[in-house]
């Protein structure tokens, strides 16, 4: 998915940032450091940071196609991409509450 909105970035004439974000990742070493210390729940744990990381992607693309600044292919594109995201975000869901029913 990144790959495909590099592509269009740069099909557009843009130059793609394709850098780690600070909050990103800031977010990757909190869960490392969480998850080398909760080993007894380390699947939970890693499933609440999976859900967690869902919906900040979501919340993300949502913005991007609210703000009316997209063209149709890039609309089309960032659409398809964020029902991929809440697909799997509803399977991981799935699976976290089954663990904790």
């Amino acid at each position: 998915m990144k790959n495909e909105i590099i592509n269009l970035i740069t099909s557009l004439g843009g130059n793609p940032n394709d850098s780690a974000s600070l909050s990103g990742s800031l977010h990757r070493a909190w869960i490392d450091i969480k998850n080398s210390v909760i080993v007894s729940h380390l699947e939970e744990s890693t499933l609440q940071n999976v859900i967690f990381g869902e919906k900040a992607a979501i919340q993300s693309y949502q913005e991007a196609l609210d703000s009316g600044d997209l063209d149709p292919e890039s609309s089309e594109v960032i659409s398809e991409q964020l029902k991929k995201i809440k697909d799997s975000s509803h399977q991981f869901q799935g699976i976290y509450d089954n663990i904790n029913s």
